[in-house]
């Protein structure tokens, strides 16, 4: 593996994205989960045998993965690796655990796995254009 090749502004702006689609998603905000891919991006999930290509099919799976009410979930990234592909395209990778529970209890873990990403300069602005989600153990 070699060193990263973005600039600062390339690389917080790169993190944020990662931020704001973890957020999104643990708060179940549909409009804000889809507005972190492309018109034609793909998630996939090998584990779970699926894939939501374009903005209907993931707001549609955002949906439909929500979080039940009296519960709560958080996903966390880490040792998050980023590498210029092209001047439009950031190859990303990261850990993935994500912790939830019942309101007031302790969290447990409900998921282990890794995401290999691509993420695409649109509109000046970073999305991802292809993720996918690689479940090491999950406790659905």
């Amino acid at each position: 593996m070699q060193r990263s090749n973005l600039s600062g502004d390339e690389y917080a702006e790169a993190m944020s994205l990662y931020a704001r689609y973890n957020h999104a998603s643990d708060t179940d905000n549909v409009e804000i989960f889809a507005s972190c891919f492309t018109d034609r991006a793909s998630l996939i999930n090998e584990h779970a045998g699926f894939v939501a290509t374009g903005r209907d099919e993931l707001m549609a799976l955002k949906r439909k993965a929500h979080t039940p009410p009296g519960e709560y979930r958080r996903h966390w990234n880490n040792n998050i690796y980023l590498e210029k592909a092209a001047s439009d395209l950031i190859s990303g990778r990261c850990y993935l655990l994500v912790f939830g529970g019942k309101l007031g209890d302790p969290p447990r873990i409900i998921i282990c796995g890794t995401y290999t990403d691509e993420l695409t300069l649109t509109h000046n602005e970073w999305k991802f254009s292809k993720r996918r989600l690689f479940i090491d153990w999950g406790q659905f």
